[in-house]
């Protein structure tokens, strides 16, 4: 039987199973939920996580470290 799971898990876990390896972020709702799950479901040597203070910090270090990290996350609130 199927059980439900929250959207941060479906967004987690599909970013999870993608090949993400790196993601990018700022704390604040609803981000930390989907990178909290990305933290629980993984270990620090299958996906680097890496919490900034802003947007623009986000996204600067993403694109810094985009050539070590093919398949990358930035996850911003709207």
């Amino acid at each position: 039987m199927n059980e439900p799971v929250s959207g941060a898990y479906a967004l987690a876990r599909g970013a999870i199973e993608a090949g993400v390896s790196l993601v990018t972020g700022y704390p604040g709702a609803p981000a930390t939920a989907v990178v909290n799950r990305i933290l629980e479901l993984t270990s620090p040597d299958e996906v680097q996580v890496e919490w900034t203070s802003n947007e623009k910090v986000a996204i600067e270090m993403a694109f810094g470290l985009h050539p070590d990290h093919p398949l990358l996350l930035c996850w911003l609130v709207p």
